[in-house]
């Protein structure tokens, strides 16, 4: 029997590639918003962390990162406007989801309208 060398499929290992490329950007998302803020210093020595936190900021920057490139110019580079477009959608809606506009931490008492904090003060 002659010795054969087993070629590694490419569609898998590229697979591979991209969901270990996306949980780094999911961790450092997470990190830089969380962690770095001083909002949840341990969000990674905590199960919320992992099946609540992470997947919320993973699965939003690998949607806007999507949108980003797929706003690309001809030029084959971001631009400035591109960028501050996605992070300013991604800061929007954001804070609805942590809840920082239905329940503000800065003034329990600020002005509501239907339960949301439009004016915080």
């Amino acid at each position: 029997m002659q010795n054969q060398i087993k070629i590694v499929d490419k569609t898998h290992s590229n697979l591979l590639i991209r969901i270990l490329f996306w949980i780094i950007l999911g961790v450092l998302s997470t990190f830089f918003a969380e962690v770095i803020s001083g909002n949840e210093p341990i969000v990674f020595f905590q199960s919320f962390g992992w099946t609540g936190v992470f997947p919320i900021y993973a699965l939003h920057t690998l949607l806007l990162v999507y949108l980003a490139f797929k706003l690309l110019p001809v030029t084959g580079w971001i631009s400035i406007r591109t960028i501050y477009l996605i992070s300013t959608l991604f800061g929007m809606y954001e804070a609805y989801m942590t809840k920082v506009l239905w329940n503000p931490p800065w003034n329990a008492m600020s002005f509501r309208i239907g339960g949301v904090s439009f004016f915080g003060g």
